[in-house]
């Protein structure tokens, strides 16, 4: 039986499917149309689908839908931690030991793996979608696009008010280059040209979430749950697509010490998720 495992998402869709030598295939509406995803799906024979995600699922209407039972946002964080172990199995670096699984799209998750247990205890609505929308009314293109508005641009700062600046008794300290006040300087440093306020205003738009994904893993040490973990694996597009922004995530996790993972094609951790967790 030919089957593909579909993510339907709020931004994007996306089709995993192995073919017929064994190789893992990935497929996304950010590159070709969603009528294109169909007619590849057509073209292989695919008659059941794997399917989750909570965008709408009309396009897919003519295959047979296969769903994980249950509440459909368990469901989807379950499936989306699935797929992100075996891209670290892929990877040659399957987690072990209890690990948090941090979803960056349109909004953000969190879900604990200990061993096949999941827990689902929170989220945050500043993620991918936030930055796609702060991008946009700064006029700038997202995703990949952002790393050549950056690239070759690191003596120019965020606009981001840090510990450093705002309290100097913490200069030559580990906490000079936290981040005080978001996009504090916006409105105090008005003389920067047009290109400069863009290249300042997107750095502190990325910060931004690399902030508050920081922020909230620190906090979450409060919950049971998330005590003591370290390895942090990190799924979703734009993490993946842009070197700005993973090495950004990268670089704030490591300063609260945590080891995060970017797994190879882990932006498609639903629809792989769903392929292999779900049997038609």
């Amino acid at each position: 039986m030919k089957k593909a495992g579909v993510d339907c998402g709020l931004t994007c869709d996306k089709i995993y499917w192995i073919d017929e030598r064994g190789a893992e295939c990935f497929l996304s509406s950010r590159v070709v149309r969603q009528s294109s995803l169909v007619s590849v799906l057509e073209h292989l024979g695919v008659r059941d689908i794997c399917i989750a995600g909570n965008g709408s699922r009309e396009a897919f209407e003519k295959f047979r839908h296969h769903v994980w039972p249950g509440d459909p946002i368990q469901a989807e964080l379950r499936l989306q931690a699935r797929g992100a172990q075996h891209q670290m199995i892929c990877a040659t670096k399957p987690l072990e030991t209890k690990h948090i699984v941090v979803g960056i799209g349109t909004g953000m998750s969190f879900t604990v793996v200990n061993g096949e247990g999941y827990d689902f205890p929170v989220g945050s609505p500043y993620s991918a979608g936030s930055i796609d929308g702060l991008l946009e009314m700064l006029d700038i293109a997202s995703g990949e696009a952002i790393d050549g508005l950056l690239e070759g641009k690191e003596h120019i700062p965020s606009y981001d008010l840090m510990l450093g600046e705002a309290v100097p008794s913490l200069r030559g300290t580990p906490y000079e280059q936290w981040v005080a006040a978001s996009f504090a300087k916006a409105a105090r440093e008005t003389t920067d040209d047009p290109i400069t306020k863009l290249i300042r205003g997107a750095k502190s738009v990325i910060q931004h979430l690399a902030t508050d994904l920081a922020s909230r893993l620190l906090l979450f040490e409060r919950i049971p749950e998330f005590r003591g973990i370290r390895d942090v694996v990190i799924v979703g597009t734009m993490p993946h697509k842009s070197n700005y922004v993973r090495a950004t995530l990268e670089a704030m996790l490591r300063k609260i010490g945590k080891t995060p993972y970017f797994p190879p094609n882990a932006d498609y951790a639903l629809a792989i998720g769903a392929y292999h967790a779900i049997n038609p």
